[in-house]
């Protein structure tokens, strides 16, 4: 559950992140300016729609990008974008997505899409157990096959389910990314 939680976190995260300054709901309610810098601080603020738009979250997110502002590129639309793959580019890579990169300024610009809802061909081992109800299906560190590359067959809570081979057992298991390394 809590992996589905990170999930949600990380994306409304990166989506802030990436979001230009005049799109923010809190340049729209004049809270920020344009270079998101503040122009009413939090504890100004007395309507909801003003506080949603700029909680400890939200304040956390914009102190970022406002450093992230002075690194020169970063601070344009693609410079988001790409400091966005760069922050996640771990769980890319351990993920075995099909991705090619262009390195400008150091940072990593993506030539092919995130493909969503699919599992690269390949053998993974289970960085997790895996039960259903009370009986486990695999251990942690066990091989899992992936013959091809696959389709999600649901997503829940924001992580796609995949049903792949034990290697062992030859037994189908369902499981999402966040089970297999």
């Amino acid at each position: 559950m809590s992996a589905g939680i990170d999930s949600v976190i990380a994306y409304r995260f990166l989506q802030i992140l990436t979001t230009p300054w005049d799109e923010q709901e809190a340049f729209k309610l004049g809270i920020i300016d344009d270079e998101g810098k503040v122009l009413r601080r939090a504890r100004t603020l007395r309507l909801i729609k003003e506080k949603d738009a700029y909680t400890i979250f939200h304040r956390l997110i914009f102190g970022i990008k406002r450093l992230l502002n002075k690194v020169p590129g970063a601070g344009t639309r693609l410079g988001s974008f790409a400091t966005a793959l760069f922050l996640i580019k771990e769980d890319v890579v351990e993920d075995h997505e099909a991705y090619e990169y262009l390195y400008e300024d150091d940072l990593p610009v993506a030539r092919k899409p995130l493909q969503e809802g699919r599992l690269a061909k390949g053998t993974y081992k289970l960085s997790n157990d895996i039960l259903v109800g009370d009986l486990l299906k695999g251990r942690k560190g066990d091989i899992i096959d992936v013959p091809k590359t696959i389709s999600s067959k649901v997503n829940l809570l924001g992580d796609d389910v995949f049903e792949v081979i034990h290697r062992k057992t030859k037994e189908k298991i369902s499981l999402t990314k966040n089970d297999i390394k």
